[in-house]
């Protein structure tokens, strides 16, 4: 288990270069779309994705530029139920992405259980997804506004 020191650098790590998002992806099931919560941290230097990914699994990617003016890329990334876990263990230690940590453990709560064919994901469940995905989206679009300068 990793201690305090460890869980504020990742925290820091997310809330600087991170993402915490509710995606919709294109597989349905049913009738409904299917949304999906992810973390992950992209940057031009592997040291601080691979990190993650030793302390924390999920998945690591290795991205080679499209041409000789660009970086190589590297990509830690987890989905759902061990977002949710993570987003926990960091979410004390966050100071700008709160917010997002909240809305998108809230929104893995949700999601317990594993809805197949034979079981089907009540409408309340698909419901839920839906208003929380909105919500970061919207939370988002406030943080980030386009052609937004920052100014010391």
């Amino acid at each position: 288990m990793l201690d305090a020191k460890e869980l504020s650098y990742a925290a820091g790590i997310i809330d600087g270069e991170g993402y915490i998002g509710i995606l919709r992806v294109n597989r349905k099931l049913g009738d409904y779309p299917r949304y999906e919560l992810r973390v992950n941290v992209t940057m031009c230097n592997s040291l601080i994705p691979s990190w993650l990914h030793a302390n924390f699994g999920g998945s690591y990617y290795e991205f080679q530029p499209p041409s000789l003016k660009h970086k190589k890329r590297y990509e830690w990334r987890l989905a759902t139920w061990k977002a949710g876990e993570f987003l926990k263990l960091i979410l004390p230690y966050l100071k700008m992405k709160q917010g997002e940590a909240q809305i998108g453990i809230a929104f893995q709560s949700y999601r317990k259980e594993k809805y197949v064919k034979c079981k089907p994901k009540p409408i309340a469940v698909i419901k839920a997804e839906a208003i929380l995905h909105q919500k970061l989206k919207e939370l988002h679009e406030r943080q980030y506004q386009p052609g937004e300068v920052c100014q010391s």
